[in-house]
């Protein structure tokens, strides 16, 4: 094989890379309705609720006061399964306020 176009500063032949041969240029074509399919259906939500209880119930253990502590939800966009932590209280609140108490939890 020929590597005498390694000093090519713009070179589209293949490069050499740890032992392998590498291309410069790849095209990808992503099909959209495929994406969509995955990241709407019902095992992404369990997943992506999952999560966000995770998180809200490490935050919630965080708050040195009594309180409800957070909830986590998930909702359905046109895409995608967005998942959310929210405070519920005066005092989930001033946890976030002053400790941090959310923002460690993620």
């Amino acid at each position: 094989m020929d590597w005498s176009h390694e000093n090519e500063p713009y070179s589209a032949q293949p490069r050499q890379m740890g032992g392998l041969i590498m291309a410069k240029n790849v095209r990808i074509e992503w099909i959209d309705a495929g994406f969509v399919e995955i990241h709407t259906s019902e095992g992404v939500r369990e997943l992506v609720l999952s999560q966000a209880e995770r998180i809200a119930t490490t935050a919630t253990a965080n708050i040195t006061e009594p309180s409800e502590g957070y909830t986590a939800n998930a909702v359905k966009k046109p895409t995608r399964w967005v998942a959310g932590v929210a405070t519920t209280d005066e005092a989930s609140v001033r946890a976030e306020s002053e400790n941090k108490a959310l923002s460690r939890a993620v």
